[in-house]
């Protein structure tokens, strides 16, 4: 019987008292109670005894006298033994299995010799009582468990309180005051204020109670006495002429690949702390709320699946055991298991803001909130994550396939064999008389038998990691609800390629990305051609124009007579792959003996967009049920487009300026000329848009679309690359790149009318020095004397700390007595020069 006299202000009924006491964490009546009890086992010995116990729900009611409220069940027999109750038998079977001197009343060592022959005695006697009587019989008869300590004993019922104490530290408050009595020294008048946040984990359950919005991702593998997930599974040995063991086994398989045990919140609301003037409360202007919600392991569990064991035996033959000449017993099992684990655990499900409530009617109260906005994963209706979503390949080809999955596969294989075979001889002599004379015959009888049990078990885990994919993302505001539903990704990196907006009037809008690597494999994804080893064959050289080897990798090269070098994978004139060293010298094919990319050239950026395409109408065009094609041509808002490049003007400066009809060697790709994509051109589709007349007025929700449109991107014949259309007429490039800094920035760039504006960095290449429209790179320059500190290359685009090292004697130099708006400036005594020489031709290529 169950006191809920606490948890129940008044009498439920019965159904909600099921409902909320014994089902088990997936909704379904649980068809156990683990219990773990404090056991008397015999003479004052107290053990814990945990265990499983059916049971049968009886009815509920109170006591009239002091207004308790009661539940009871009736704990139904264990294992057939209608006169036993369950927790004792669990504790006599505990007896008979870990202490067996205790359950048997054999004697003790630390007794005295007479003493434990009396003992042994009496072991012998009681053990002929127990053969009559049966040993669950025995133990009842010498009252064996039958008290148990009620302050430390306990059954596991499903969270009747909705309370569970944990560790770790929460936020609860965060205050700055801003002191303002003593900035104007008034020390009687409390002016000072309090600003800040206050922190609250609270959320309502189903029944209206306030409770802990915290949900436990798993339980502590010790002390996990309230792991709901715990459940037995029971199975027995069977025994002759002795009491059967019976034992169970605890869901669930697998547990070491269960998510760590940690604290989740599924609601935090952020309020300001409570705003007062000197008298009274605000509340018609004061802040409101934000309630962050989470998911939790609660909205998408650990999923755990196991087939039934599949035993197959082949049986020896009934003559051959009974004559014991050749016996053989196979058997083989097997059985699988699944863990599915899933990320939804703290991923942001909603935010809400709300108005601060008012004390009087007439406002808007926390009931409403005045915006917010949902996030929604895919998942099925059994609140499992759903890995199946529409993809995009490299070929525009639109198809469903199950992505963000990762498993593991663990197979154990066992066997166990005994194999006994004996042989020998028997011998028999047997003598009568032949009239008068006797006869032996003696007879030689060989033996033989042979007997070969087997056992084989398969057992294999699977491991499953599912990623969970946003599908939308629905805001609210004012009342108004617009949406954004992501419709199919990239097949290869997972970016979210094609997106429908929804506004507030429920019109529909498409945005289509095109991502980089469609058309630059450099941009692409590096995990194609990392550790790739190639191995010269024989006599025959290294073949450099291999699929697997792309401008910019970086590779480690065993070359012949110079051991293993770095070397870099380049193109040159003739668009030939070739291999360079740190010096930018060429390797020799014949010299290779092989060599491994240590670092591709492609650069691995999957958000990276070449173009994007707005439109009115959905782009997917099915041609059966499971594959569609993109058209980009109908029904366009607008259009942008992306050039890129990582072939660029060699910075001129830091002694790579060359001298007119001076040669250097160098490698371009660690001077930042190769192997460094960044925007070269934007182009922007210059057309007239459709407009229609409804009443002498424009219709705004669908006019605007393009009155023509031709693609910039185009897939070419026979590849799967994408690259510029060559009917450019009405795309306009907005501006161009032309000079990057090695360090990232962009130096110089032109518009279409030939515009120029240029840009100097300094302090460590991290500032901008000069910023300059209408002027080219090589026409602007600044120095204001104040990072000559930081570790720059002397030759620098334009400065005097050149200058300034090759003056001799002293007469210039820089100061810090005198300055303009830094801290230095440059002094040049009366007798002093210094010049600065620019070269403005730009020389590097």
């Amino acid at each position: 019987m169950f006191d809920i006299t606490e948890l129940e202000p008044t009498l439920p009924s019965a159904d909600l008292v099921k409902k909320k006491y014994f089902m088990d964490f997936e909704g379904k009546p649980m068809n156990y109670l683990y219990f773990k009890f404090f056991v008397n086992l015999k003479d004052g010995k107290y053990e814990w005894v945990p265990g499983y116990l059916k049971y049968e729900f009886s009815t509920i009611g109170s006591f009239s006298a002091n207004n308790k409220r009661f539940v009871k069940v009736r704990i139904l027999p264990t294992s057939g033994l209608a006169s036993h109750n369950s927790i004792a038998f669990t504790a006599w079977n505990y007896m008979r299995l870990n202490l067996p001197r205790l359950a048997y009343n054999q004697p003790d060592r630390n007794m005295t010799g007479f003493m434990q022959i009396l003992k042994a005695l009496q072991s012998m006697g009681e053990a002929v009582v127990q053969t009559a009587t049966g040993f669950a019989n025995f133990m009842r008869i010498a009252s064996a468990a039958r008290e148990f300590n009620t302050d430390k004993s306990f059954i596991r019922l499903y969270s009747p309180n909705n309370k569970k104490k944990g560790g770790g530290v929460r936020v609860k408050k965060i205050i700055s005051n801003d002191k303002w009595g003593t900035l104007i020294k008034d020390t009687l008048t409390n002016f000072d204020f309090d600003y800040g946040q206050e922190y609250n984990y609270t959320t309502k359950s189903e029944y209206g109670d306030a409770i802990s919005s915290g949900v436990a991702s798993y339980e502590p593998s010790f002390g996990n006495d309230e792991n709901p997930f715990k459940q037995p599974v029971f199975y027995s040995e069977e025994k002759l002429l002795a009491p059967d063991d019976d034992f169970y086994q605890e869901e669930p398989y697998g547990e070491s690949f269960f998510p760590s045990p940690g604290i989740t919140y599924s609601k935090v609301s952020v309020s300001s702390l409570r705003r007062k003037t000197l008298t009274t409360d605000v509340t018609t202007n004061a802040t409101g709320k934000v309630v962050h919600e989470f998911y939790t392991t609660k909205d998408f569990p650990t999923i755990t699946k196991k087939t039934s064991i599949s035993p197959v035996r082949i049986k020896p033959n009934p003559i051959a055991r009974i004559l014991n000449f050749i016996v053989e017993d196979y058997m083989a099992v097997s059985q699988g298991y699944v863990i599915e684990l899933n990320d939804m655990n703290a991923k942001p499900k909603a935010q809400w803001v709300y108005a601060e409530k008012q004390l009087t009617g007439g406002g808007v109260g926390e009931e409403n909130p005045i915006s917010g906005v949902e996030y929604k994963y895919k998942q099925s209706a059994s609140n499992r994550v759903d890995n199946n979503f529409l993809v995009i390949n490299n070929k525009g080809e639109v198809s469903q396939k199950m992505v963000g999955v990762e498993a593991d596969q663990i197979v154990d294989f066992r066997e166990q064999k005994t194999v006994s075979r004996s042989g020998g001889f028997g011998g028999n002599l047997d003598a009568f008389l032949a009239v008068i004379f006797p006869v032996a015959i003696p007879v030689v009888l060989p033996s033989y038998s042979s007997e070969e049990v087997r056992f084989r078990s398969a057992v294999i885990t699977k491991v499953i990691n599912r990623y969970a994919l946003m599908e939308e993302a629905i805001s609210y505001t004012d009342g108004a609800k617009s949406s954004v539903k992501n419709i199919a990704i990239d097949e290869e990196t997972g970016e979210v390629l094609l997106t429908e907006s929804t506004n507030v009037f429920g019109d529909k809008l498409y945005n289509f990305t095109y991502p980089a690597h469609w058309a630059y494999d450099n941009m692409g994804q590096a995990y194609k051609n990392i550790g790739y080893h190639l191995v010269k064959q024989g006599n025959n050289a290294v073949q450099l124009n291999d699929a697997n080897l792309v401008q910019g990798d970086e590779l480690l090269v065993d070359v012949s007579g110079a051991g293993i070098i770095k070397g870099w994978v380049g193109i040159n004139a003739t668009g030939a792959k070739i291999i360079s060293d740190i010096a930018g010298n060429k390797v020799e094919e014949a010299s290779i003996k092989s060599l491994i990319v240590t670092r591709s050239g492609r650069k691995n950026q999957p958000a990276t967009a070449i173009g994007s395409v707005t439109t009115l109408s959905n782009p997917l065009v099915w041609s059966s049920a499971q594959n569609a094609t993109l058209n980009l041509t109908e029904n366009i808002l607008n259009a942008s487009a992306i050039e890129y490049s990582d072939d660029w003007k060699i910075f001129c400066e830091c002694e790579l300026a060359l001298n007119p009809g001076e040669t250097k060697k160098y490698n371009k790709l660690l001077r930042k000329r190769g192997g460094s994509w960044r925007p070269k051109t934007n182009w922007a589709y210059l057309t007239g848009r459709k407009q229609t007349l409804v009443n002498n007025n424009t219709n705004i929700r669908v006019d605007g679309t393009y009155e023509n449109y031709n693609p910039f991107w185009i897939l070419q014949s026979g590849a799967v690359v994408w690259g510029p259309t060559t009917n450019q007429e009405q795309w306009q490039y907005k501006s161009t790149g032309t000079i990057y800094s090695p360090y990232g920035m962009e130096l110089e760039s032109v518009d279409p009318l030939g515009r120029y504006s240029a840009a100097s960095y300094g302090y460590g290449n991290v500032l901008p020095t000069a910023v300059s429209g209408n002027a080219m790179y090589k026409e602007i320059g600044f120095d204001g004397f104040e990072d000559y500190a930081y570790q720059r290359c002397i030759d620098e685009h334009f400065g005097f700390r050149k200058p300034l090292a090759e003056t001799a004697g002293g007469l210039v130099e820089l100061t810090a007595s005198k300055s303009h708006s830094g801290y230095r400036s440059m002094r040049v005594k009366p007798t002093g020069t210094i010049r600065l020489t620019k070269q403005l031709t730009n020389t590097c290529n």
